[in-house]
């Protein structure tokens, strides 16, 4: 007898209720193949899942692929539309089809794409199934850009601090009472100088979960990023992952905010690219970009004055500058330059300094490693005992069992488990794995890095380099305090280790150095 295997899939669980269900698409299915006089051997069904992109689709996907290694005589499907909403991915994989020996059978009609008249139908069918699509999808977004226009909700994941109102209907964002306070102590913590991973922990360590899981700092960031929790909604950011202009966003307030805007501004500013140059890029100031008034954290920019003789620069404080509540700095910008290179290179840049971060790293990957050693033999395992196992199965149709269709099927289900264990085991093995250097790579990896700083002439490029490593620098009355991230020390882009002994960004906590700021710094210019 010939063999087939069914393909069913619905778009949306509403389309499974009011149209042709999944259920109904296979028994129809099964009366096709009882009809060709072929027996099922398999059923692949994708429920929810659009058919504008067949990648997406993984029952779809494993359905031919299990036509290329079987010998299967036919793919019924429902419908065009069923197989694909889309020409191209139509044809490629009829194409996969054909070569695999299989033909493609529609259940709800007789189309024999072999004829002239049956492929010219069928590609007919195709047209109208993809416009159909592009319909549905510009119909689709227009709606949920009105939607967004009025400030209700148009889905996805909410945000950790909200839960959903319904209001005729549609939906809206209020503030949960229960998860509200916990988002705002994160922002106000991290707007405190607090790094993400440092929170995370003692979050972690208080029993304190992100809705049934363990904070990570991946996670913290995005909540910290997330401009739902001023109130706001940005729709039609993205098309297809790419960013649309702003004219094209819609912006509104839609909700009731939890964080205050001043705190979410304070927060979004220390998200500023670390390798990129932060400050004017036509500056000719070591640490334009990095440094903080220390009485109202914000930016130090360089002014001018102009002397009988040349024109002076200084760093002031910009609140001041603009007329808002602080004192006037004025700090001569070309000797504080020195100065603070100096420090930095000094104090920061030794080889003492980066051996103590770089243990304190590999402690904290002692255990990491560890337990990456059992999750990779506990794989190993699992793909061993799946192999067997199908093996088993394999001898067992070798040796002439009755039972064909039921060993295939669960010979399908190991080749589902060999593959998420493979995937699995592809992730462990691209994890960094962290090797403790010696004191002759740490000494040169320094040596290298204060080597540059203090010879390369080319301002732009220190200033990058200092701002790959340096987060912040805060100017007190009497002190600065640097604030810096250890493990990038090491991991600046001029500096590269033949053994990448160097760890992943923010595995440690943001560390601070305090320098005596001298006095000649705070006389004003003549």
């Amino acid at each position: 007898m010939q063999k087939a295997i069914i393909y069913a899939r619905v778009s949306t669980t509403r389309q499974a209720d009011d149209g042709v269900s999944i259920d109904a698409q296979i028994e129809q299915c099964e009366h096709k193949a009882a009809e060709l006089g072929a027996a099922v051997v398999q059923i692949f069904r994708d429920d929810g899942i659009t058919g504008t992109s067949a990648i997406k689709r993984h029952a779809f996907q494993r359905a031919i692929n299990y036509c290329a290694y079987n010998d299967v005589d036919f793919f019924i499907v429902w419908s065009t539309s069923r197989f694909a909403r889309n020409k191209i991915d139509a044809a490629s994989y009829k194409q996969l089809l054909k070569e695999s020996g299989t033909r493609l059978v529609y259940a709800s009609m007789s189309i024999n794409s072999d004829t002239d008249e049956g492929w010219f139908t069928e590609s007919l069918l195709e047209i109208m199934d993809e416009h159909y699509s592009r319909q549905v999808s510009r119909d689709t977004k227009r709606s949920m850009m009105k939607n967004a226009d009025e400030g209700f909700f148009n889905g996805g994941r909410i945000p950790l601090g909200y839960k959903v109102l319904m209001v005729d209907k549609r939906k809206k964002l209020v503030p949960d009472p229960t998860e509200s306070g916990l988002v705002q102590q994160i922002f106000k913590r991290f707007a405190n100088g607090e790094s993400a991973i440092s929170i995370c922990r003692d979050l972690n360590n208080a029993g304190i979960t992100f809705r049934g899981v363990e904070f990570q700092a991946p996670s913290l960031t995005r909540i910290l990023k997330n401009e739902k929790y001023i109130g706001v909604t940005i729709f039609n950011r993205t098309t297809k992952r790419k960013l649309n202009p702003e004219t094209d966003w819609i912006v509104k307030e839609t909700h009731e905010p939890i964080i205050d805007k001043h705190i979410f501004e304070k927060v979004q500013s220390r998200f500023s690219p670390r390798l990129t140059q932060a400050g004017s890029p036509s500056s000719t100031f070591f640490f334009t970009g990095l440094l903080r008034c220390g009485n109202c954290h914000s930016s130090l920019v360089i002014e001018t004055a102009t002397g009988r003789n040349r024109i002076y620069s200084y760093y002031n404080c910009n609140r001041f500058r603009k007329g808002y509540s602080c004192k006037s700095r004025r700090i001569a910008a070309d000797k504080f330059d020195k100065y603070l290179l100096e420090m930095v290179v000094d104090k920061l840049l030794t080889q003492d300094m980066v051996k103590a971060f770089l243990t304190e790293m590999y402690n904290i990957h002692a255990e990491k490693n560890s337990e990456r050693k059992e999750r990779i033999e506990f794989v190993k395992n699992e793909l061993n005992d799946v192999k067997r196992k199908r093996d088993t199965l394999i001898n067992a149709i070798e040796n002439g069992s009755d039972e064909v269709s039921s060993i295939m099927k669960r010979i399908s289900n190991y080749d589902e488990r060999e593959r998420a264990l493979l995937i699995e085991q592809e992730k462990i093995s691209a994890e960094p794995v962290f090797v403790e250097p010696s004191g002759i790579e740490i000494d040169s990896a320094v040596k290298a890095l204060r080597d540059i700083i203090t010879n390369i002439k080319n301002v732009r490029k220190i200033r990058i380099l200092l701002q790959s490593f340096i987060e912040s620098i805060e100017v007190f009355d009497d002190e600065i305090v640097i604030n810096y991230l250890p493990e990038r020390i090491v991991n600046a882009k001029a500096v590269h280790s033949k053994n990448e002994w160097h760890a992943d960004m923010s595995l440690l906590r943001t560390k601070i150095m305090k320098i005596e700021l001298p006095a000649q710094f705070w006389r004003k210019a003549a």
